[in-house]
């Protein structure tokens, strides 16, 4: 029975730390997303074109050097979306809102970021049925002078966080996941 007890209270503790992790993980996340501005460009379709165009639309949309949610930013990105599309011939439109949007855990070229919500401007190709593209538009982690960018805007452990100190694998905790949305949907 000695044994026995031993290993529930050593799966207690277990768990307690696992949650504590999880807990953690998850404020991290929700310090960090309030710092940052995510890009999220929605083809119309999945058809090879569709996708093709969403990523003309996509350079366009950074070619007007989009860095805020103001309102005069969103206009002049949608502005540059819907010049490309015309560009290419499509007989859709593109809109551009800003708003908070759940993310998956992403990991990017070099650094990952966590599964939670962000702010996000949104380019809605046509119906937005297609496959997505995102990146980090505030700071500029969609360029490769990101890191210096970054410095700054993030503390040395928000950056060392993301990048994940080198580390080639990112362990995605689903509990983790739940707490973030759980504690979003609680405390917005």
């Amino acid at each position: 029975m000695k044994k026995y007890d031993a290993f529930l209270l050593s799966l207690g503790i277990g768990l307690l730390l696992a949650i504590a992790m999880c807990c953690f993980q998850a404020g991290a996340q929700r310090d960090l997303s309030s710092k940052i501005i995510r890009l999220h460009v929605l083809a119309n379709s999945d058809s090879p074109q569709d996708q093709a165009v969403k990523l003309k639309v996509r350079d366009a949309v950074l070619g007007c050097g989009i860095k805020s949610p103001d309102p005069e930013s969103l206009k002049r990105a949608e502005e540059a979306a819907n010049v490309c599309l015309e560009e290419n011939g499509m007989d859709y439109r593109a809109s551009v809102t800003y708003g908070k949007a759940y993310f998956d855990t992403r990991i990017y070229d070099g650094f990952a970021l966590p599964a939670g919500y962000y702010n996000a401007v949104r380019v809605s190709i046509g119906r937005a049925e297609g496959k997505n593209w995102w990146c980090v538009i505030y700071p500029s982690l969609c360029t490769d002078l990101a890191e210096e960018e970054c410095r700054g805007i993030l503390s040395e452990d928000e950056i060392s966080y993301i990048k994940r100190d080198g580390e080639k694998y990112v362990v995605r905790f689903k509990l983790q996941e739940m707490i973030s949305e759980m504690s979003f949907a609680l405390f917005g």
